[in-house]
């Protein structure tokens, strides 16, 4: 994103801390897909923005706060999909991978996962991936991995929990399963296994394989 020219102004005693203010005032505020990254006043207040798509816009300040839903164009373009659930993952994937303010960033940008260039773009997203089907989520088939067509897939929701660094497995018997699959296959809740790992079950006796003493 290019930096924005900054004008003098005549009263060059007060120019620093007015454009503090400005500044101040100004940066984070979001109007559609549009935040402000950067504000500075000449005889109006003029404000720079970073769009959701990754394209920069810079408008008059009254126009950022008097209109709705704006974006850097790009609405027009994808105007049919922006309520849709393809477009809704696919913002979050970026805003996980590139906002720090999101509370997910730690797990996701924090730790190096980002997206590719292609998908700077709602439209490539779109083409690569297809439409989201119903009760399906993005997932990432290698998670040391980033967002790109040929690391992600749309899969159900369960699956997506059980393809997350932080899912846990038990072996029993030689044989290896999430948590969850066991939890299943007892008949029993999730919480209620860990429980019984916690009160020292065996693992057999957790999944019912074998009666607790």
């Amino acid at each position: 994103m290019r930096p924005l020219k900054r004008y003098v102004t005549t009263d060059l005693s007060n120019r620093e801390s007015n454009m503090d203010i400005v500044f101040d005032r100004w940066v984070g505020q979001r109007n559609g897909l549009l935040v402000v990254v950067d504000a500075y006043r000449d005889v109006e207040t003029w404000v720079e923005c970073e769009c959701d798509c990754g394209k920069a816009r810079i408008l008059r300040a009254q126009v950022f706060k008097r209109q709705s839903n704006l974006s850097c164009g790009c609405l027009n373009r994808a105007s049919g999909w922006v309520n849709s659930p393809t477009y809704h993952s696919w913002s979050g994937m970026k805003q996980r991978c590139s906002n720090p303010n999101h509370l997910a960033y730690a797990n996701y940008g924090g730790r190096g996962i980002g997206y590719c260039d292609r998908w700077e773009r709602f439209e490539n997203f779109l083409s690569d991936m297809g439409e989201k089907p119903k009760g399906k989520e993005l997932d990432r088939e290698d998670n040391s991995k980033g967002y790109s067509p040929d690391n992600c897939r749309w899969v159900e929701k369960i699956d997506n929990i059980m393809n997350r660094r932080c899912t846990k497995y038990l072996t029993v018997n030689g044989e290896r399963r999430t948590w969850v699959e066991w939890a299943n296959f007892a008949n029993i809740t999730r919480g209620a296994l860990t429980m019984r790992l916690k009160r020292g079950w065996l693992p057999e006796e957790t999944v019912g394989i074998k009666k607790r003493r």
